[in-house]
C-alpha cells in the first residue's frame, strides 16, 4: 500500500511513525492520544497526517502553517513530555500563543487577527481602527468605549412582547428562559429585544427571517406551554415540525429544504444528493458512497473485516452494522426484556414498539402508520392506493404517487438514467441512449428499484459512461458477476451490444478452464486436442446455423471431464494412451461411477487419431421407457389445467402441450409468435410441419399469452418473439425453470410424454405423428409398435381368461 493511501485508510498510524522519528522517547500510546485529541475526526486526522507528510518539519521549526491541528498536536506532545517539537510562532506578532486565525497561508494570534480587521473596518461609532467587540442596532461594529449604554430592562421589554401575545407564560419562567439563552450577557440581551422590536409577528410564525436565538426562544416557550406562540414554518416547505436550522438567502429553511437546494450531483453514483466530502480534485462525494468508499472503511472488533463503523462507544471497540446489537432493556412501551434503543437517554424502546402500530383507518388491520390523514391513520399498503398520496408531478403534471423530489416515477427514472448514462462532456452517447430508451419502455418502478440496490451492473454502466470501460464483450467478460450477465442481455436486447450464442461462450470459457487446471503438460494437450476437434468444432458449426442448447453444453462438459478423470487415472497408473488395452479400460469402467462411459468420446477420437488402438467403449443402452403417468391422473389434471383460471396462463398451456401432445420442455419453451396460425374460427400451433387445430379452450390461452409477451418485473422488457419469456430480456425460459414450475402442478416430463406419445402413436399413423407434433417418424413407429404389442397381449389376457 503507497502512502497516499496510508494516509486516507490509516492517518492515525502514519502520523505516530512522523512523530516517533521526531520524538523517540514518547510511547506509541502517548503519540496515539495526543493525535486523537488535537484531531477528534476522521477528516481532521487526515488532513494533519497529509500535512505531516508533506512537511514533518512544521513538528520543529515554529513555522505557523498548515492546519490548527498541528499546533494542538504540538502541545499536547509537549505536555505528554517531548523535548524537541516547538510551538508555532504567531505570524505576526512572533508571540508563542494559540493561533485560531489564518492570514492567506499562516496562522496568527486571535489579538493579532482583531488588529488587521479593526485597519480594514473601523469603529462606526469613533471611527478610530479599534477592535469592534459589539454590534450597533442595525448591525453596524462598535468598540468596547462605543458600545451600547443604556439603563433599560430589556429583559422586561422581551417579557412584555411575549406577554402581549400569550399572556398565560409566567414571567418567571420567561425570565429563566432569557437568561438560560443569553447567559446573562446584557449584549445578548438587548440583541434579542431589538430583533423582536424592529421585527412585529416574529412570534406570531415569521421567526423565518429572524436570528437563531428568536427561534430558540420560540421553541423553549412553546415547551413552556406558551401555545399562541407559533412556531415558524419553513418558507419553502411549510413544514412547522422541525426546526428551522439553516440559512438559505436572508431566510431560515429546515435542513431538508437546505439540503435539497444545496445538492448537487455526486461525482461517483451521479445522483443529485448532499455533498459529504470532495476529492482531492475538488469532485462532490454523496454521503451513501463516501460511507461505502473502502478507505473510510475500519477494523471491526466483533468480526475483524475492513467494513463502514456503526457503533464506536462499545466496550470492545468500533462495530460494524452487522455485529452491533443494541443493549437488551426493559421496553417502555411494552415492557419486555428485549435489545432496545434510546437506553442511554432512559427511554428504552425495542424495535417492535418504535414503529406505532395502529389501525389502519381502511383496512382496519393493526400495522404501523406509514401516514396519518384527516380522518386517521394508514399503513403503508392502504397509504400507496389512498388518492391522499398522490400529486401532481412538478415535470410532465401527471397525479400519481411521486417518487422522490416532486417527479412521478416515469420523470423520476428518465432523470436517473440519464444522469448515471451521461459522459464527461455531458452527453449520452449514441448506444447508451439505445439503453436508455429499453429502460425507459420497461416497468419504471422495476427499473428504480434497480438503480437503488447500486448493483454491479449499475457501477459498470457507470464506467461505460466514463470511458473507464469500453462497450464490448471482452469488457464484460471480464466481471464474473450475475448482474453483469443480465446487463449484457439488457445491452443486447436493446442494440447497444451485437448478438452471440452465450451458451457456446459459456461451453469455450469452461473448457478453457478445464483445460487450465491440469496440471500435466501431456495430458493438457491432449484434452485441448479432443475438446477442440470433438465439441467445440461441432458446437461452432451448429451455432451457425442456430443457437446451441443448454443440453448440447451439458453434454460436452460431461464428455470433456470424463476424458480429464480418464487420462488422470492413466497417468497414477503409469500408462499412457497409447500404452492403454482395453482389460486396463475396462478395469477403469467397472471400478468407478456410470458416468465414466462419457469417456467413450475420448476413446473414439483416440483411435480415429491413431493415438490409441484395441481399445473401445460400448455405446450406452437407452433406458427402458419410463413408467407412463396413470390415466386418470392425466385425465384430472388436463381439466384442472384447462379449467382452472387461477393458474398462470403460461403454465397451463406448456403442461397441456406436454400433457396432450408429448412436448419436451425443451421444445416448449422456444415456441415463438411465428409458430401460432390464427384463423377466423380455430387456433392453429405449428409443432411439425404442419400446423396442428387446437382445441378452443387451449387456442384461447394460446392467443392469451401470444398478444402478452412480456415477463413480469423483467428490466429492459422488449418485445421478443418467445412464448415463454425468461427473466432476461429477449431469451427465453430456461426448461430447468419451466419443469421446476410445472412440478407443482404435478406435471414431470417423461412421464407425461411417455403416457401421451403412447396414446398418440396407437389412434394416429407415425407419418402423420411426425408432420404434426415433430416427433421423428422412427419414434413413432417404435412407439406404435410398443402399443400394437401392448394391445395383443392385453387381448391374449383377455382370451384366457374367457376360456377359463
Amino acid at each position: 500500500m503507497t502512502l497516499p493511501d496510508l494516509v486516507l485508510t490509516d492517518p492515525c498510524s502514519t502520523i505516530v511513525d512522523i512523530v516517533s522519528s521526531v520524538e523517540p522517547d514518547l510511547t506509541v500510546e502517548q503519540i496515539r492520544d495526543s493525535v486523537k485529541q488535537a484531531a477528534p475526526s476522521r477528516a481532521a486526522r487526515r488532513s494533519l497526517a497529509k500535512t505531516l507528510t508533506a512537511d514533518p518539519a512544521l513538528l520543529t521549526s515554529r513555522r505557523s502553517e498548515g492546519p490548527r491541528s498541528v499546533e494542538r498536536l504540538i502541545r499536547k506532545l509537549l505536555g505528554c513530555g517531548a523535548r524537541y517539537v516547538a510551538v508555532p510562532l504567531c505570524a505576526s506578532c512572533g508571540k508563542p500563543e494559540p493561533l485560531p486565525q489564518r492570514r492567506g497561508k499562516l496562522r496568527v494570534c486571535a489579538y493579532c487577527d482583531a488588529t488587521a480587521r479593526a485597519q480594514q473596518q473601523p469603529c462606526a461609532g469613533c471611527g478610530l481602527p479599534r477592535v469592534t467587540r459589539y454590534t450597533g442596532r442595525n448591525g453596524e461594529g462598535l468598540c468596547t468605549s462605543c458600545q451600547p449604554k443604556d439603563n433599560i430592562d430589556w429583559a422586561q421589554r422581551i417579557c412584555d412582547h411575549i406577554a402581549a401575545v400569550d399572556p398565560t407564560v409566567p414571567e418567571e419562567a420567561v425570565r429563566q428562559i432569557i437568561t438560560t439563552m443569553t447567559h446573562s450577557r446584557p449584549h445578548y440581551v438587548r440583541r434579542l429585544a431589538w430583533d423582536l422590536e424592529d421585527r412585529p409577528g416574529m412570534l406570531t410564525g415569521n421567526a423565518a427571517h429572524g436570528t437563531p436565538k428568536v427561534i430558540a426562544l420560540i421553541d423553549a416557550l412553546r415547551d413552556a406551554g406558551a401555545h399562541a406562540i407559533v412556531r415558524p414554518p419553513c418558507p419553502h416547505c411549510g413544514r412547522t415540525s422541525v426546526t428551522l436550522r439553516n440559512t438559505l438567502g436572508d431566510v431560515r429553511v429546515c435542513p431538508t429544504c437546505y439540503n435539497s437546494r444545496k445538492a448537487v450531483n455526486c461525482s461517483r453514483c451521479r445522483r443529485r444528493s448532499p455533498v459529504a466530502r470532495r476529492t482531492p480534485d475538488g469532485q462532490p462525494i454523496c454521503n451513501h458512497c463516501d460511507r461505502i468508499d473502502p478507505i473510510n472503511h475500519e477494523e471491526c472488533s466483533g468480526c475483524g473485516q475492513l467494513r463502514p463503523i456503526t457503533r464506536r462507544s462499545s466496550p470492545t471497540g468500533p462495530l460494524c452494522g452487522t455485529c452491533y446489537r443494541p443493549p437488551v432493556a426493559i421496553c417502555l412501551l411494552c415492557g419486555h426484556a428485549r435489545p432496545c434503543f434510546g437506553v442511554a437517554s432512559g427511554q428504552p424502546r425495542c424495535g417492535n414498539c418504535t414503529r406505532l402500530r395502529e389501525p389502519c383507518l381502511d383496512c382496519g388491520r393493526t400495522m404501523p402508520v406509514k401516514a396519518r390523514t384527516a380522518n386517521g391513520p394508514l399503513c403503508e399498503t392502504c397509504f400507496k392506493k389512498n388518492p391522499v398520496s398522490f400529486k401532481t408531478c412538478t415535470r410532465c403534471g401527471t397525479v400519481e404517487r411521486l417518487r422522490h423530489h416532486g417527479l412521478c416515477h416515469r420523470c423520476a427514472c428518465d432523470q436517473e438514467l440519464t444522469v448515471l448514462l451521461t459522459g464527461p462532456d455531458g452527453a449520452v452517447a449514441a448506444p447508451l441512449m439505445q439503453l436508455h430508451s429499453t429502460l425507459m419502455a420497461s416497468n419504471h418502478v422495476r427499473v428504480l428499484d434497480w438503480l437503488r440496490k447500486r448493483n454491479t451492473a449499475v457501477s459498470v454502466l457507470r464506467e461505460i459512461a466514463t470511458a473507464e470501460c469500453s462497450l464490448d464483450h471482452a469488457s464484460l467478460d471480464a466481471r464474473t458477476d450475475k448482474a453483469v450477465e443480465h446487463l449484457r442481455a439488457v445491452l443486447v436486447a436493446a442494440g447497444s451490444l451485437p448478438q452471440r450464442d452465450e451458451q457456446l461462450v459459456a461451453a469455450e470459457r469452461w473448457i478453457a478452464a478445464a483445460v487450465a487446471a491440469i496440471a500435466d503438460p501431456s495430458d493438457r494437450h491432449t484434452i485441448q486436442a479432443f475438446a477442440t476437434w470433438t465439441h467445440l468444432t461441432r458446437l461452432r458449426k451448429d451455432s451457425r446455423r442456430k443457437p446451441i442448447t443448454a443440453g448440447q453444453t451439458v453434454s460436452a462438459r460431461r464428455s470433456v471431464k470424463a476424458a480429464i478423470d480418464f487420462l488422470a487415472w492413466l497417468r497414477t497408473e503409469g500408462l499412457n494412451l497409447e500404452a492403454v488395452g482395453q482389460r486396463d479400460l475396462d478395469r477403469w469402467l467397472a471400478c468407478g461411477p456410470t458416468t465414466r462411459q462419457y469417456a467413450r468420446d475420448l476413446v473414439l477420437w483416440a483411435v480415429r487419431t491413431k493415438r490409441a488402438t484395441n481399445i473401445s467403449i460400448p455405446a450406452r443402452l437407452k433406458n427402458s421407457p419410463t413408467q407412463a403417468l396413470d390415466e386418470d391422473q392425466r385425465r384430472e389434471i388436463t381439466h384442472r389445467l384447462l379449467g382452472d383460471d387461477h393458474l398462470d396462463a403460461r403454465d397451463r398451456v406448456a403442461g397441456l402441450l406436454n400433457l396432450l401432445y408429448a412436448q419436451p420442455f425443451s421444445v416448449i419453451i422456444r415456441l415463438t409468435a411465428d409458430h401460432v396460425v390464427v384463423r377466423e374460427k380455430s387456433v392453429l400451433l405449428r409443432l411439425g410441419k404442419e400446423p396442428l387445430e387446437l382445441p378452443p379452450e387451449l387456442g384461447s390461452l394460446l392467443q392469451q399469452i401470444a398478444a402478452d409477451r412480456r415477463r413480469d418485473g423483467q428490466i429492459g422488457q422488449i418485445d421478443a418473439p418467445w412464448l415463454f419469456p425468461g427473466i432476461r430480456p429477449g431469451q427465453h425460459l430456461s426448461h430447468i425453470t419451466l419443469a421446476a414450475r410445472l412440478k407443482r402442478l404435478g406435471i414431470r416430463s417423461l412421464p407425461s410424454r411417455t403416457a401421451a406419445i403412447r396414446e398418440l402413436t396407437a389412434e394416429v399413423p407415425a407419418a402423420v405423428v411426425n408432420r404434426l407434433f415433430g416427433i421423428s417418424t422412427s419414434t413413432a413407429t417404435s412407439w406404435s409398435k410398443r402399443s400394437l404389442n401392448a394391445a395383443y397381449a392385453a387381448e391374449v389376457a383377455r382370451r384366457s381368461d374367457l376360456d377359463e
